[in-house]
């Protein structure tokens, strides 16, 4: 019975994704091939890494779910119980930063998830989301 509880608690997945140079005034989104992954879990973590900068800035990696895979924006939701991961480095000695968010229990999980990555400032910033998800039963 104790490898059974044990294999409940497990981890169900961690994985790079996003890892990207990204640029102020564009949202970038995980790759579609991640989106059933992100939406099979019941309990998701993430954490957004800014590898570099060349200044202050702050980078936003955001979950955000849906019940379809679109490119359509409407189809996709950012639920208010699941914050933001927001590492803020203030130079281009401030790195690398990280930040990390859970969704809580009132999270609305769609059936697939992916991650908008953005940042308030700056060019040529390099980021790396990597998501953890555990399922209830798994």
């Amino acid at each position: 019975m104790y490898r059974e509880q044990v294999a409940v608690m497990a981890r169900f997945f961690n994985v790079v994704v996003f890892n990207k140079v990204i640029n102020t005034g564009v949202t970038y989104y995980s790759d579609p091939q991640f989106d059933d992954l992100l939406g099979s879990a019941d309990v998701v973590t993430l954490q957004a890494i800014v590898d570099g900068t060349p200044g202050a800035t702050t980078v936003t990696a955001q979950y955000q779910t849906a019940n379809e895979s679109s490119a359509i924006a409407g189809e996709w939701a950012t639920d208010a119980n699941f914050p933001a991961a927001q590492p803020a480095p203030t130079s281009a000695t401030d790195v690398p930063k990280s930040a990390m968010a859970r969704n809580n229990p009132e999270a609305k999980m769609g059936d697939k998830g992916r991650v908008a990555v953005s940042c308030s400032a700056q060019v040529g910033v390099p980021v790396r989301v990597i998501a953890c998800g555990r399922r209830s039963g798994a």
